[in-house]
């Protein structure tokens, strides 16, 4: 069986408003909620890069955070986080010699060569001859 029923849009718009206006906050925020998971487990990449990011230049290779994000980030409460800097502080402090080891071989072996095995193989050779002469050092 099929059924048709002709409503014009102004009919639609009247009924849906109605309707819409009867609904609870609670039930409207729970279709809000259902309606973005759903947009989110979708596979929405540039949508969700639209979302986070807008486009610096016309060229499309500059990105600046929109203004959606910009809220979250003013609203972010990094309080919290002042442990976490100390101790960063605190491991550079005491272990820079080794961190600079780490950043110096990764620079040199990516400049070397953007192949994976070489890359790393090199990465490990130059942080082990910077490793030893350091501890000659000592």
């Amino acid at each position: 069986m099929e059924v048709k029923i002709n409503v014009s849009e102004d009919q639609f718009k009247e009924l849906l408003e109605k309707e819409l206006k009867n609904l609870s906050k609670e039930t409207i925020q729970n279709i809000l909620v259902e309606c973005i998971k759903e947009y989110f487990s979708e596979d929405n990449k540039r949508n969700l890069e639209n979302i986070f990011l807008v486009r610096g230049n016309s060229y499309g290779t500059s990105y600046q955070p929109s203004r959606f994000l910009e809220s979250i980030l003013e609203k972010c409460d990094f309080s919290g986080l002042q442990e976490v800097v100390d101790n960063c502080i605190k491991d550079l402090k005491e272990n820079y010699d080794h961190i600079l080891i780490k950043v110096l071989s990764s620079m040199i072996s990516e400049s070397l060569s953007n192949t994976y095995n070489f890359k790393y193989a090199v990465q490990n050779a130059v942080c082990n001859e910077l490793a030893r002469r350091d501890n000659n050092n000592f």
